[in-house]
């Protein structure tokens, strides 16, 4: 079962959450046997994307559309559904933040799917 973990993208860069996050979906993927896939969005810096691996991303999906720069529910939710259906990944970890609980929310709607906000363990 693949775990698809929304990266959150600050202007080319990523904070701590964003490793944090990827920590987290490694450990579910580990856990049920599946991969762990990061997903980025926008312009982003080379080496926090290599990073990624060093975290635990098994493959990392990069949308590099500067359209996709500036932040947008709508536009991030329907990536988000868009890898989600084109990988068959059953679990989505975002980061707990304003982008990351917006852009979850959307996403579970638009797939029809629970959410589970604020989960660490």
């Amino acid at each position: 079962m693949s775990v698809l973990v929304f990266i959150d993208n600050n202007k080319g860069s990523f904070k701590k959450k964003a490793f944090e996050a990827i920590n987290y979906g490694k450990a579910i993927a580990e856990k049920t046997g599946g991969e762990t896939i990061a997903l980025v969005l926008g312009t982003a810096n080379s080496a926090d994307l290599e990073a990624l691996g060093n975290y635990g991303a098994q493959k990392v999906l990069h949308i590099s559309d500067t359209r996709l720069d500036t932040y947008n529910t709508r536009s991030y939710g329907k990536a988000v559904v868009a890898v989600v259906n084109q990988t068959g990944a059953k679990i989505v970890v975002t980061s707990y933040n304003v982008t990351g609980k917006s852009v979850s929310a959307y996403a579970a709607a638009l797939l029809n799917a629970g959410l589970v906000s604020g989960a660490v363990d």
